[in-house]
């Protein structure tokens, strides 16, 4: 069998309930469902943690990030960096297999920088991170963000890149390399702020988008729940925050349509998932904080034109897909596959060292003091804790979760600590609110 060309397709903070979904007569991701019909549908999808720091160094090495409890913010760069170092990563093992790799990202989780150029053979770093030089001459650190945005927003860099403004770099990766190819594409276009293209809006106006972006930004980059005003967000931020999220989800369904439509010729499997998901107060909290409820964990993961069809019902971690993909490329394995499935997987939050184990229909929840467990086919919102009237079932979760811990614990122990992060890089991960300090 000749080598199939292979695209991954990974959307910043897209939920899973957000997809395949009708929200006032608008569907959210119509061709994502046309192409679910011919695909690979996995139903309870988890990502290995609720933030790209946690989550995407397992996805793509497949193994377990150091769990030091709780890690430093400070380390999570040299954490990433050390994973691509001492693990054989999803594109070297394709490269063996005679594959040329590409990441095309606009994440700054993932660039030459953390060394995701070290494992790829070509990379494009999208949404260039730069301040204009008249923010040296205002005189308040207000006024100083204020210049930022817009400087960025009128330069389409940083958190306001748009797929489509980097979209022919993806096209022009794909012509210039030898088949088989691995292209990994990286949008961030449902990672707040939730800035949507006109001809993707569906839901929202262009004044409620950037009014509840303004009103709203504070309580996506802070631990605490107040908005840019010192308030808690109203009703009305609220519901246009989420139209604004819908339409972001409806763009990225028409980047995977375009994106087909344009490589039908190279014939790929398409895979599509997330990182993480995002919450909306579901649980006191907004965006992707470390904790690990469904809205943070659970995903959308399917796997199109691979030569089988289907929906898996039982749960299924993305740290498990390079090990799907590779076996795909090497043998033939379906991702149907009943070994890609468990009866529990682990998602972890790195900060807080909150974890999670997710079963099909129960799921245990500990945050090293207390024990939840939760009853998701009955309570999906997790609401009502069971865990003192089933004793039976949080003493076998447990013990999961702590075999998984011990596992990794020679791993963790050999984690060092590498070089500091250079400016430029804090820079821009802190302005996507990840505190680095």
């Amino acid at each position: 069998m000749n080598p199939r060309n292979i695209v991954m397709v990974t959307a910043d903070s897209l939920r899973a309930d957000y997809c395949h979904t009708t929200v006032g007569g608008y569907e959210t991701t119509p061709n994502l469902d046309r192409l679910a019909d011919n695909a690979v549908t996995f139903d309870n999808a988890i990502s290995p943690g609720p933030r790209t720091a946690s989550s995407i160094p397992e996805i793509i090495t497949g193994e377990p990030i150091p769990h030091t409890d709780p890690i430093e913010k400070a380390d999570r760069i040299p954490a990433i960096q050390y994973m691509l170092k001492e693990n054989e990563s999803l594109p070297e093992r394709l490269g063996e297999s005679g594959y040329t790799t590409i990441a095309v990202t606009a994440n700054p989780w993932t660039t030459v920088k953390t060394d995701f150029g070290d494992v790829f053979d070509v990379i494009y770093e999208e949404g260039e991170y730069r301040k204009p030089k008249i923010r040296k001459l205002l005189p308040s650190s207000t006024a100083r963000k204020a210049v930022d945005l817009i400087y960025q927003y009128r330069k389409n860099m940083h958190w306001f890149i748009q797929w489509p403004d980097f979209y022919d770099d993806i096209i022009d990766a794909v012509e210039q390399v030898d088949e088989p190819y691995f292209l990994w594409v990286f949008l961030l276009d449902t990672h707040n702020p939730y800035i949507v293209p006109r001809q993707d809006r569906r839901e929202s106006s262009t004044l409620g988008m950037y009014y509840s972006q303004l009103r709203s930004n504070r309580i996506h980059t802070n631990d605490d729940d107040q908005t840019s005003v010192k308030s808690k967000m109203s009703a009305g931020t609220e519901s246009m925050l989420k139209e604004g999220y819908r339409d972001c989800v409806r763009s990225v369904d028409r980047f995977v349509d375009t994106l087909l439509t344009d490589l039908v010729s190279d014939d790929p499997v398409l895979i599509f998932n997330s990182d993480h998901g995002e919450a909306f107060d579901e649980h006191g909290t907004y965006g992707h904080q470390s904790v690990v409820y469904e809205e943070n964990i659970h995903v959308p993961f399917i796997v199109y034109n691979s030569g089988d069809t289907g929906s898996v019902q039982a749960p299924v971690s993305l740290r498990r897909l390079p090990d799907m993909i590779c076996e795909f490329v090497r043998n033939g394995v379906s991702f149907s596959d009943d070994r890609w499935d468990s009866d529990y997987v682990v998602s972890r939050a790195q900060l807080s060292g909150m974890t999670a184990v997710r079963g099909t229909d129960w799921k245990y929840l500990s945050d090293g003091n207390e024990e939840y467990l939760f009853n998701i086919q009955e309570d999906p919102f997790e609401k009502i804790d069971e865990s003192e009237s089933n004793p039976d079932k949080v003493r076998v979760m447990r013990e999961y979760l702590e075999a998984f811990l011990s596992r990794i614990d020679e791993n963790t122990a050999a984690f060092e600590r590498g070089d500091e992060i250079e400016q430029d890089t804090k820079d821009r991960l802190e302005s996507l609110g990840y505190v680095m300090e």
